[in-house]
């Protein structure tokens, strides 16, 4: 009766470590097919990523993300021209490491010239909207 016990005691252990590993790869494949997540990770591992000119968006602070972005893709333009066309996929707003202050709003867009994830920052009303566009990876 006590093998029998341990034994089944071994099988449930089992099962629940292979269930949670299960899990736990899972979870990991998820969060790395987030386009939003991995330019996060990637920005999150070099400091300098704000460095730079960016184009001053002179919209208040009560301007809608997709003002803003409307904005942003007439003030901008790519080696490939310019944003004609696009559509919001998606808004998030994250927390990129060793960036002061280091809460942004991300938006995932399709454009005429492929996805493209956006991140806005209001910078009050001298700098307005502090805004940088990236290639989806």
């Amino acid at each position: 009766m006590d093998f029998k016990t341990n034994s089944n005691q071994e099988l449930w252990t089992d099962i629940l470590i292979s269930n949670a590993i299960t899990i736990e790869l899972a979870e990991k494949g998820k969060a790395t097919s987030d386009p939003i997540e991995l330019l996060i990770k990637r920005l999150s591992k070099n400091p300098l990523w704000q460095n730079g000119e960016f184009p001053k968006i002179e919209l208040p602070s009560t301007a809608t993300i997709e003002q803003v972005a409307s904005k942003v893709f007439q003030m901008i333009s790519f080696d490939q021209g310019r944003v004609t066309s696009y559509k919001i996929l998606q808004i998030k707003k994250v927390q990129i490491s060793g960036s002061l202050p280091d809460r942004y709003t991300t938006v995932l867009v399709q454009t005429n010239l492929g996805e493209k994830i956006v991140l806005l920052k209001y910078g009050g009303e001298t700098l307005g909207w502090w805004s940088r566009v990236y290639d989806k990876e």
